[in-house]
């Protein structure tokens, strides 16, 4: 498997990615998809002010999973995870294991 690129800037295209990747890992409801878009939207809409935090994982330009999370209010330090997602053709690779290293 080749080197991954992680970057945590969000961008216009990666909408499409997040939701086709949610959907096509057979693990979501439609209702968490619509979630997993909506948290997408925020912090493409609000960037640095948006709550939700974003790691992508790229091989060769693709993005091939990601994590989103955010810091717990109230606590010094601590996040929560809302999601980790690999593309379903990457699954049982490892790729989320790296994510959640980097993550």
């Amino acid at each position: 498997m080749k080197k991954f690129i992680y970057r945590q800037q969000i961008k216009p295209s990666d909408i499409e990615v997040i939701a086709d990747m949610v959907e096509s890992s057979g693990f979501f409801s439609d209702e968490e998809i619509e979630i997993a878009i909506e948290l997408a939207e925020d912090k493409l809409d609000k960037q640095e002010v948006s709550s939700y935090q974003f790691l992508f994982a790229e091989i060769e330009n693709q993005v091939v999973g990601y994590t989103c999370y955010g810091l717990i209010p109230a606590t010094a330090g601590s996040y929560d995870l809302y999601w980790i997602v690999v593309a379903k053709d990457l699954q049982g690779l490892g790729v989320g294991k790296m994510l959640m290293a980097e993550t």
